[in-house]
């Protein structure tokens, strides 16, 4: 029983947490800020991997003479690049990012610099 009592009041003596909750300081908050820089870089990579960046095929049936990509035969427009490692053909390519393991083109690529930013920020 000694030890658990010990135990209890070595912990409130030690507290980083308590200290930072009971006293009147301002070291909550880079605690809040890390905290809340981890919560937008999760929020961030899940809509970057939610993205669905591969080009549509709708502007076949309207121009059956446009040039295709050999790959994927998706219409070439000239902002579409066919990326090998993924096997599609991406708007606005930018690059393949091993990192998050995806394309980066126009349609996802504000959610790859928030994750960037957040990611430093932490």
């Amino acid at each position: 029983m000694h030890t658990i009592e010990f135990m209890d009041k070595y912990y409130k003596k030690h507290s980083v947490t308590e200290r930072i909750i009971k006293e009147d300081n301002t070291m909550w908050i880079p605690f809040f800020l890390m905290y809340l820089f981890a919560l937008l870089f999760v929020v961030s990579l899940c809509r970057l991997q939610c993205k669905d960046i591969m080009s549509s095929n709708f502007e076949t049936a309207q121009n059956p003479q446009a040039s295709r990509c050999p790959n994927c035969m998706v219409v070439k427009r000239p902002d579409i690049q066919h990326c090998d490692e993924c096997e599609a053909c991406i708007e606005g390519y930018d690059h393949h990012c091993g990192v998050v393991g995806m394309c980066i083109g126009d349609v996802n690529f504000k959610y790859f610099t928030q994750v960037i930013v957040y990611s430093g920020l932490q």
